[in-house]
């Protein structure tokens, strides 16, 4: 069939250029043409514009649509208009929009072709894409299902007398089953299945073609730059496929499936970037939001056409578009410009972070950086509009980093710390070589408060392994009342003699210690044993069938706390020093803040320690992490209140889910080899939960404390190339000679850190 010709006009585009002038700009420089919007509402709100827009101008066209949570703004806004398409204001709207406001669209005359899949999974599982578009795209939108092109792959392989799950037990797959001989009769099934799976592949693909390929592509991208499931190094001619799940995607998607355990050897099917560029004509829009897009962003749009960036194969579409929230377009020179030019009162911030970034792309330290260099970049306009005089501001910036550094090293006799964290490794992570530094030091005090519980990081097999070893030491234990210090002793005993028993033993002491609590049981009981097991029993068999109840939940955040204990335990701080508080809001549906529930806990806490230095997780809105932000949220409330006697000062960390840059840092802290490795060994010993994360981070395949350690490693090899090797290797305090690594903090003041959270909810 002939590829039908779309209409790429669209006025939305065009208006919205307007509308959103001080957010956009172009550059030669680009390879696509972008929109930057405020937020991720008006994301979704120009997308569902757009998509209105297209329809109208292309009746009974073929759409691809995005599912998960990229197009969640973008469904809200198309019910919206609508269920009130005759309402007066949305008609007054469309207008403004120069949209045909009297042609109220039907999805239902569109085919709607499904861009990818899990593989193996049941299609009618919750987690599964076809769920997603049957709730959404069917009952939201109206898209008739007889019409659509699904991956309904049980179904399919169902009719050739295959049953998915009953072949795939585990959900994982191998697909070099395709290509090597089977070893069994079970694998002989797979190879099966998978043969069918790949005819299906090409038998959708071919239907694409015949109907023209597709009109309208609406799309994220990935933490690799995927577009669909095309991961990184896939074929930019590529057509529907299977292929397996890389570690980046995986790791993003371990939450909805409840760890990675669940997910990691999955693999996709996927419709390929050859299929989505087959029609010259597509209208294919990519949406991003946060800062944590903004570096596969900057990739795509500024890079060249690259089998490692997925997403440049879309640069040959003459209606490929990137509509994208201000934070995600952030590391654009075109955004930076902009956002630099709107704010000349913060000339020595951006101007310190051009200077930098020329340094570290000039492969030379900042002594070595001219006014020509300047003067030749693309930031050059505003230095000369802001009248900067640089032979003076470039030695400035090389000064201010070396006083970044100096700020670490000052001292800190006399004060008192909080450490606020919102789950309970965060902070260890986010400030280690801080307190293993400061916890030798005399006449400082450092309190640790653990904002929420963190039982949903526990997994059920580490669980499982945990109630293992209590029914086999339970006969052995004899816990004393009330004295929950001494399991913590015998375990650290334990882990200075190398011996895993009587670390095995100490911890089953304070689970039996938590089960008879929760139980309302003496630890004198007669019966306790029995009672205990028969629970053990009663809660194995909830796990094999994956459900839990709130009995459950709590032992798990007690695993949690034991772990906080055990970890202040290593630097000496006792049950005293340490404060559990489970705010309400990290269980409630709406995430809400009470303040009787959340703040006034934080602020009693306040009160009692008095402290001079409060660390706080500063995670952006828009990025990082969402209860880091929220804890951030309610800590500013509690301060508000707070009346403290004294200068009290917020150092803003950040650990593996989010990084500050040199500018937005004012305190570098020197990271030792012994820094590092007690964080490494504190984590791996105390944290055991935690060793294999259940939603890890996309940037590395291996525990949180090794990707905290080598951010930490990235901040110095980024500032010793700005200030030049002979600083730290001959720099004559020992402590930063011997820095392999930097830790930045972000210091600010009790109003300062208000009025930043106040503005950042506002925006």
């Amino acid at each position: 069939m002939c590829m039908r010709m779309y209409n790429l006009k669209s006025n939305v585009e065009q208006i919205a250029q307007e509308k959103f002038e001080k957010y956009c700009s172009d550059a030669g420089f680009e390879n696509f043409k972008k929109i930057v919007v405020s937020n991720f509402d008006m994301l979704g709100k120009l997308t569902a514009l757009r998509f209105i827009e297209w329809c109208q101008l292309n009746p009974g066209g073929v759409v691809s649509l995005a599912t998960g949570k990229t197009p969640t703004t973008f469904i809200k806004w198309i019910q919206f208009y609508i269920e009130n398409w005759h309402n007066a204001d949305v008609q007054r709207e469309l207008v403004e929009w120069r949209i045909d406001h009297a042609l109220k669209p039907d999805f239902s005359k569109l085919i709607l072709v499904q861009m990818d899949e899990y593989f193996p999974i049941d299609s009618s599982d919750s987690k599964s894409f076809l769920s997603y578009i049957s709730l959404n795209y069917f009952k939201k939108f109206g898209f008739k299902p007889e019409s659509a092109l699904l991956m309904n792959l049980s179904a399919y392989c169902q009719e050739k007398g295959l049953n998915l799950v009953e072949i795939f037990p585990t959900a994982n797959v191998d697909l070099m089953l395709k290509f090597r001989n089977p070893k069994n009769t079970i694998e002989a099934i797979q190879m099966r299945a998978l043969m069918l799976v790949e005819q299906f592949a090409s038998d959708f693909e071919a239907k694409i073609r015949n109907f023209g390929g597709i009109g309208f592509f609406l799309g994220g991208i990935g933490p690799d730059g995927h577009i669909a499931f095309n991961f990184r190094g896939s074929e930019h001619h590529g057509t529907t496929r299977t292929l397996p799940m890389n570690y980046e995607s995986a790791a993003v998607a371990a939450a909805g499936f409840g760890g990675m355990e669940f997910i990691r050897n999955k693999a996709a099917l996927t419709i390929g970037l050859g299929t989505v560029t087959q029609n010259s004509t597509t209208t294919a829009i990519i949406l991003a939001d946060g800062v944590g897009k903004a570096d596969v962003v900057k990739n795509a749009i500024e890079g060249a056409i690259s089998v490692e960036y997925p997403a440049t194969a879309l640069q040959q579409l003459n209606g490929a578009r990137f509509y994208l929230t201000s934070s995600a377009a952030s590391q654009l020179k075109t955004q930076q410009f902009i956002n630099f030019k709107n704010n000349p009162d913060k000339i020595s911030e951006w101007g310190e972070q051009v200077i930098i970034n020329l340094a570290t792309q000039s492969n030379c330290s900042i002594d070595m950086i001219t006014k020509k260099d300047v003067d030749q970049s693309f930031f050059a306009p505003l230095f000369h509009k802001n009248n900067v005089d640089l032979d003076a501001f470039i030695p400035q910036v090389l000064e201010g980093l070396k006083q970044k550094i100096k700020r670490g090293r000052q001292g800190f006799v006399g004060k008192t710390f909080l450490h606020t964290s919102p789950h309970p490794d965060d902070v260890l992570l986010g400030c280690f070589p801080i307190i293993n530094q400061l916890a030798k030091q005399p006449d400082i005090s450092h309190y640790f408060t653990t904002m929420t519980s963190g039982a949903n990081a526990v997994q059920n097999d580490y669980f499982g392994e945990i109630l293992n070893k209590l029914e086999q030491h339970i006969k052995f234990i004899t816990p004393i009342s009330n004295d929950r210090a001494s399991d913590l002793n015998d375990y650290l005993s334990g882990v200075i003699q190398n011996d895993n028993e009587l670390k095995a033993r100490a911890f089953s002491s304070r689970m039996l210690r938590n089960f008879a609590k929760l139980m309302n049981l003496s630890l004198d009981d007669a019966d306790l044993i029995n009672l205990v097991n028969n629970k053990i029993i009663e809660i194995k068999k909830l796990i094999l069938s994956e459900t839990t109840n709130s009995f459950i939940v709590t032992l798990k955040s007690c695993i949690r706390e034991w772990e906080e204990e055990l970890v202040w335990g290593y630097f000496g701080f006792g049950a005293s020093n340490i404060f559990h508080l489970n705010l309400g809001f990290y269980a409630s549906k709406d995430k809400d803040i009470v303040f009787e529930r959340d703040v006034q806990p934080i602020l009693d806490i306040l009160k009692k320690t008095k402290p001079d230095i409060i660390t706080v997780a500063l995670d952006p809105k828009d990025g990082g992490h969402a209860t880091h932000y929220r804890v951030a949220e309610i800590i500013a409330q509690a301060l508000t209140i707070y009346k403290p006697d004294k200068k009290v000062e917020i150092w803003g960390y950040n650990n593996v889910w989010c990084k500050f840059t040199p500018t937005q840092a004012n305190i570098f802290f020197s990271v030792s080899v012994n820094d590092a490795l007690v964080g490494s060994n504190v984590f791996n010993a105390c944290y055991k939960s935690q060793v294999e994360a259940v939603v890890p981070s996309p940037e590395l395949d291996g525990p949180f404390c090794d990707l905290a350690q080598k951010i930490m490693v990235n901040q110095y090899q980024l500032i010793k190339a700005c200030l030049g090797e002979k600083f730290f290797s001959e720099n004559a305090d020992k402590q930063v000679a011997a820095a392999k690594g930097l830790c930045f903090i972000k210091s600010m003041s009790v109003e300062e850190f208000i009025v930043r959270m106040q503005n950042s909810e506002n925006s």
